[in-house]
């Protein structure tokens, strides 16, 4: 696997030419992938290579924290005192747990709402660009490549997403490399080739 300093570096390079594969995608969205070993390095450098972006690239990155959204949303919803309820009177009932957030998170469409709202703030600023983080937070409950598929005709700016996995081809994905390969995406992807 590549060392992820080196992925980042060729994002970077591809980032600078607007390099697509135009064949697959004509959105400009971009999978930097990493293996979950590395997935705390990546969360201590995203930092550094935020500056790195906006001090040596020029962008003006905007950052969607997907774990931080999903905390906010969940602490503010008006159902969680019902929610924890359930949980304490019916402990270890998962299944109810997981459809709870699938109905709330996926079939709402919500992730996709956020990952668009990023996406038209980073298009209002010049020479904006919008990365995805924390992309664990969603898992079993969403895919982050059927968000991708929901963002055809939708990205006015690029798209970054910081995706612990590993990928086999320049199509195909595993989460954490213990999913099932995902062939569905059709972005470019740099890194984690296992």
């Amino acid at each position: 696997m590549p060392n992820v300093e080196d992925s980042f570096e060729e994002l970077r390079s591809k980032l600078k030419s607007q390099e697509r594969l135009l064949e697959r995608s004509s959105e400009p969205i971009y999978y930097l992938v990493f293996g979950q070993r590395e997935m705390q390095l990546v969360k201590r450098r995203f930092p550094i290579w935020k500056e790195k972006l906006e001090q040596q690239d020029g962008w003006r990155v905007h950052q969607l924290s997907l774990g931080r959204r999903i905390q906010e949303f969940l602490r503010t919803h008006k159902r969680l005192q019902t929610w924890l309820e359930y949980e304490r009177t019916n402990p270890g009932d998962y299944e109810a747990v997981r459809k709870t957030l699938v109905s709330q998170l996926a079939d709402t469409g919500l992730v996709t709402t956020w990952v668009v709202e990023t996406l038209t703030a980073a298009a209002a600023d010049t020479h904006g660009i919008a990365v995805l983080t924390d992309v664990e937070a969603i898992h079993p409950f969403l895919r982050i490549g059927a968000v991708e598929q929901s963002l055809q005709g939708r990205c006015p700016a690029p798209l970054v997403i910081l995706y612990p996995g590993v990928r086999s081809g320049n199509t195909i994905l595993r989460f954490l490399g213990e999913y099932p390969e995902d062939g569905n995406y059709r972005s470019l992807m740099i890194g984690g080739e296992g």
